[in-house]
């Protein structure tokens, strides 16, 4: 089966029962953050993660990357009644 991934577009892998990685294409051809692609992303996001009742978590390597996006997970997950945890990456030793 072929699926189309375009902008916007969120592919769920379930890892174990309960751990979902949700991967968004939300970068242009250009490798420039598309704006209105997180937007459709993030609302996608939440509707799965209120369904399943789950939290999200987020690397804040992605945060510093585009710093919009703090502001965009808590009008789109936050406020929506999502918890939404932020995890710093191990640094390299």
């Amino acid at each position: 089966m072929h699926t189309t991934f375009k902008l916007g577009a969120v592919k769920d892998i379930a890892v174990q029962s309960d751990v979902w990685l949700m991967n968004m294409l939300v970068l242009d051809k250009d490798n420039k953050l598309n704006d209105k692609a997180l937007l459709t992303a993030l609302k996608e996001v939440c509707k799965v993660a209120k369904y399943e009742r789950a939290s999200v978590h987020v690397s804040t390597l992605l945060t510093t990357a585009f710093p919009q996006l703090q502001d965009l997970l808590t009008t789109n997950l936050v406020e929506q009644g999502v918890s939404v945890f932020f995890y710093e990456e191990p640094k390299a030793k």
